[in-house]
């Protein structure tokens, strides 16, 4: 069941505030019961680590993880437990799911008419939606005790990366055929469970293969995994789409800061883009060679920036930036450097919403 403080009507500020705050330490309280117990119990690795720093959150009253239209004029994004879209010169963003769930991870297909996303039921298993944009209707795509997340499409819309605990609890990236809204045939598993040896603090003994991002040619997948690495959360590396790909990957980046990094090939496919904390406390955006190199830190500032995303053309970035305080959409120019704020200051919901 979703809850919303809503506060376009309150009339006594005072009561708006209480109101306010007494909603927070619920948020608080609620948390902390549902973690006490075994949160995703298919999910054998990470622990709450995981659950902090790469799981996607419940239900952020701020726009999260952006995701491009393919004609580069509008984004998709979740907020609210439920997933939005927005004119990228607009400030009113549109309801697109009103589920039983919360909806997130959104991402667009290169035709336009699907997004897939993440649905999350009480801390324990999250599954994938594909979301027809013409009816508005979704479809499971993979549903079940396990959890499925971080849907990537390949260019050519024909397939979707996603990472999964199945069938042994640990995480793997998985490519899906899809055509017309539907999978076909079983699923690729791209990389394989592998024991490092020791448990690692925080991540255990079993390696993570995590935030799949395709290259433009479709025939590679950059990824996040801690292989091979006694500590931290591993580096960047990049693979062939194929069975037991994890066998011809090679380390492109490493580094111990990864787990907002969301890397992003570029459309041109030269370079990528990825968010880290690294040297210092706050997220910030980087370029790097698809073959590795110098990375190239592009925002500064004493706030975060992260969850990033080139628009399908390359001329844009879309990140996501706290500098106001909760995180707000942010779209950059990759000429010049030039940026805007995109703010959500209207909200058309699905079903109307009731005033305090």
């Amino acid at each position: 069941m979703k809850c919303f403080i809503i506060k376009d009507h309150i009339a006594m500020p005072h009561l708006r505030y209480f109101l306010i705050k007494i909603s927070i330490i619920f948020s608080i309280v609620f948390s902390d019961l549902l973690f006490s117990q075994q949160a995703y119990p298919a999910a054998k690795t990470g622990g709450n680590y995981m659950h902090n720093f790469y799981l996607p959150p419940p239900s952020p009253t701020s726009p999260r993880w952006p995701s491009w239209s393919p004609d580069g004029q509008s984004l998709a994004f979740s907020m609210h437990g439920s997933i939005w879209r927005m004119a990228l010169g607009g400030s009113t963003a549109i309801e697109l799911t009103n589920n039983a769930t919360y909806d997130s991870s959104p991402a667009w297909s290169p035709d336009g008419k699907w997004i897939a996303y993440t649905t999350e039921k009480d801390h324990e298993t999250m599954d994938l939606m594909l979301l027809n944009l013409n009816t508005g209707k979704s479809l499971p795509l993979k549903i079940g005790e396990h959890l499925y997340l971080d849907p990537a499409w390949s260019p050519d819309g024909s397939q979707l990366a996603y990472v999964s605990t199945e069938p042994n609890g640990y995480y793997n990236i998985y490519v899906q055929k899809i055509r017309k809204g539907k999978p076909v045939g079983t699923a690729l598993q791209v990389t394989q469970d592998n024991a490092y040896g020791d448990n690692r603090l925080y991540f255990g003994n079993y390696d993570l293969h995590i935030a799949p991002t395709w290259s433009p040619d479709g025939k590679e997948i950059l990824f996040i995994t801690n292989r091979d690495t006694p500590l931290g959360s591993g580096g960047i590396w990049r693979m062939p789409v194929e069975k037991n790909g994890i066998k011809k990957a090679r380390l492109i980046h490493n580094e111990q800061t990864l787990f907002r990094t969301r890397p992003h090939w570029s459309p041109d496919g030269t370079r990528f883009l990825y968010s880290s904390h690294v040297g210092g406390q706050f997220n910030h955006l980087y370029l790097l060679p698809s073959d590795g190199g110098e990375p190239y830190k592009i925002t500064f500032g004493d706030w975060d920036n992260f969850h990033p995303r080139w628009s399908p053309d390359g001329t844009k970035l879309v990140y996501l930036s706290n500098e106001e305080g909760l995180p707000q959409l942010q779209v950059m120019e990759t000429v010049g450097g030039k940026t805007k704020k995109l703010k959500v200051i209207t909200k058309k919901w699905i079903e109307p919403r009731g005033t305090l």
